[in-house]
């Protein structure tokens, strides 16, 4: 594609690096205490991929068991090493209703409002070539300032 003046576009190198999340995670369908540090032992609950929906089979069995509460899902990150010194921002398209975040134990916040996008900083709480932990507590209870849906999600990339 020729520029102005004739010359030949060349666009500039791509500068932004991502990694994507969607495998590995471990998931479990309740609250658990402590499971936002990096200690906690997750290999027991269930290895899930996301997007994923843990009223997938209890909204569509027509009976009254539909679950609304709390979910976990828990993932490692080994951050390359030469991200050290760059950006990090961990993106989040949707956690519906209510999502906590922790890196490596350290809070990130909170995000309300179902299937929008959010993200997080996470430039301090992340190591460049270290193992890092996710843990996002997600909640698909009713609450009244946020829309509801029929379903919880959760999806990382």
């Amino acid at each position: 594609m020729a520029g102005a003046g004739g010359a030949t576009f060349v666009p500039p190198p791509a500068t932004r690096q991502e990694i994507a999340l969607g495998a590995g995670w471990r998931f479990q369908r309740s609250d658990a205490s402590g499971a936002n540090t990096t200690t906690f032992n997750d290999a027991a609950w269930t290895e899930v991929s996301v997007p994923h929906c843990w009223n997938a089979t209890d909204g569509q069995d027509g009976g009254n068991n539909y679950y609304r509460g709390i979910g976990w899902y828990r993932r490692h990150v080994m951050v390359p090493a030469d991200a050290a010194g760059k950006r990090l921002y961990l993106e989040f398209d949707g956690a519906n209703i209510v999502a906590d975040v922790w890196v490596n134990g350290t809070s990130l916040g909170q995000h309300r409002g179902g299937f929008s996008r959010f993200r997080f900083d996470v430039t301090s709480s992340m190591t460049a070539g270290a193992d890092n932990v996710v843990a996002v507590r997600v909640s698909n209870a009713a609450v009244n300032d946020v829309p509801e849906k029929s379903r919880a999600t959760i999806r990382f990339e």
